[in-house]
């Protein structure tokens, strides 16, 4: 069994450049980026509104 754990901060200005990242545009959201990496599988960057949203799971010991 899992927790999922979802960690939300802003404002953060990262360099897009030098990472995998999938851009998504939205007319009404603005700009949402998808951010690939080995060790945290959900990275979620939105431009418009600078925030950084990571989600990992953890395994929960009963």
């Amino acid at each position: 069994m899992f927790d999922t754990i979802i960690m939300k901060t802003c404002p953060v200005y990262p360099n897009l450049e030098s990472v995998a990242a999938e851009k998504i545009a939205y007319l009404d959201k603005g700009t949402t980026y998808k951010i690939k990496d080995s060790q945290i599988p959900f990275i979620k960057y939105n431009d418009n509104s600078r925030t950084l949203v990571l989600q990992v799971s953890i395994p929960k010991f009963l």
